[in-house]
């Protein structure tokens, strides 16, 4: 569902929680610093535990993504 495998991404989300919009933000701002670090984000750097999940999804995108 959240995969855009031939486009760059929709023009829009309509998301009532805003998880999905999170995700996709964060995971901008996740990959950009791999990018450009190669470093990867670390789950257990943050209390929240739902933003864990987020993170945790965020860094298996990317490990799964890399060539």
């Amino acid at each position: 569902m959240m995969t855009w495998p031939d486009s760059d991404g929709p023009d829009m989300i309509v998301d009532d929680g805003g998880d999905a919009t999170l995700l996709v933000h964060e995971g901008v701002k996740f990959e950009r610093v791999y990018a450009k670090t190669g470093d990867l984000p670390d789950p257990e750097k943050f209390d929240n535990k739902e933003y864990k999940i987020i993170v945790k999804t965020i860094r298996d995108t990317i490990l799964n993504e890399d060539p």
